[in-house]
């Protein structure tokens, strides 16, 4: 809002020396005051065919004659806001924290300042209290109004896919990766970054209102596998997978033979049978030939569907490192994110997939 103010001071200035001048029914405007005058003022009157901005604001005694029309022209402005936005928007049906759609300036509903013909109906001054009344012309600025309740009532009312192109197009138009990486904290589904290689993280903790997803990728980030774990018995897999520290992954010389292991186990999987065999195999092809978006994905879908969604999940995340663009290691991440409890990441996920066209 506070940018929307400033780049808004010279126009409001500008129309108001324009209007002031030429403004035709200055005689009408304070015959219509003077006829509500005696009554209490609220904020905002309307009457005579006029709208009737009471504006206070702080006249410091060692501001510059600049630094005081600012602050006129920053207290008009907001009135000017609340006349005609009214108020807040609420999202009915938005699926996103507000927190996000703030950072977005989806909160706000951007409008330009109507050209109205206007006057100064009345001018106080106690100490540094300032005061104005402004007269505006009212039809000019209920016409502002109708535009406005219909852009609040268009963006209250999105279908998933207006949500979906909306969040789209407000990525596209980030600047950088350092955004693009709040941009998904802010979505709750930090655990992108993670796979994207964009970063650890870590800001994640000093964004107010989203810990949870933050918590959910620590958890990820300290997994270790348990009693019974796929690789706590396959532990020689790891130093292949995302928990190998930070640094970029180092792979000794591998053999692209792999004794038809993969296909084998391939095969199996599309016929839904005998998990263990296919975990078995899926980890004696990984050893011989790790660099496999498929074969981490085909090790992701049997153990997911073993009952084991975080094994899974850290298989799915490798698959998804090695092919950013592969969408069955995506649909894993999101669909093992829900099985572990991963709440947070698998709502965030859900609309990052559909943004990407991949849900």
């Amino acid at each position: 809002m506070n940018c929307i103010i400033y780049s808004a001071f010279i126009g409001i200035g500008a129309c108001l020396q324009a209007f002031s001048s030429s403004f035709a029914t200055l005689d009408q405007a304070r015959h219509a005051y003077g006829v509500i005058a005696t009554n209490p003022l609220d904020s905002v009157i309307e009457s005579g065919g006029f709208v009737f901005l009471d504006v206070k604001w702080d006249c410091s005694v060692d501001a510059t004659s600049e630094e005081q029309d600012e602050a006129e022209m920053s207290a008009l402005f907001d009135a000017l806001t609340r006349y005609i936005v009214s108020s807040n928007i609420v999202f009915t049906n938005a699926p996103f924290s507000i927190k996000m759609l703030d950072w977005l300036g989806e909160t706000e509903i951007p409008f330009n300042i109507p050209k109205v013909p206007s006057v100064v109906v009345k001018n106080e001054k106690k100490g540094t209290d300032c005061r104005k009344v402004f007269a505006f012309e009212e039809a000019p600025l209920h016409a502002a109004r109708e535009k406005a309740a219909a852009e609040k009532k268009k963006r209250i009312n999105r279908t998933e896919k207006e949500w979906v192109d909306f969040l789209k197009i407000s990525y596209q138009k980030l600047p950088d990766q350092k955004l693009k990486r709040t941009f998904m904290v802010l979505l709750g589904c930090p655990i992108v970054n993670l796979v994207l290689d964009r970063g650890d993280g870590e800001y994640g903790q000093s964004i107010v209102g989203c810990e949870q997803g933050w918590r959910e990728l620590e958890s990820v980030l300290a997994w270790k596998p348990e009693a019974g774990s796929f690789f706590a018995e396959h532990g020689d897999l790891l130093w292949h997978s995302i928990l190998e520290k930070k640094e970029r992954m180092f792979y000794p010389q591998w053999n692209e033979d792999d004794g038809g292991r993969f296909d084998e186990a391939r095969i199996l999987y599309s016929k839904g049978k005998d998990l263990p065999r296919i975990l078995r195999l899926s980890a004696e092809s990984i050893a011989i030939n790790p660099i496999s978006s498929k074969k981490w994905c085909y090790l992701g879908g049997a153990l997911k569907e073993n009952g084991n969604p975080k094994d899974g999940l850290i298989a799915y995340i490798q698959g998804a490192k090695f092919d950013h663009d592969n969408p069955y290691a995506w649909k894993g991440i999101f669909d093992c994110c829900k099985k572990a409890g991963l709440t947070s990441n698998a709502n965030g996920l859900f609309w990052y997939l559909k943004m990407r066209g991949i849900l």
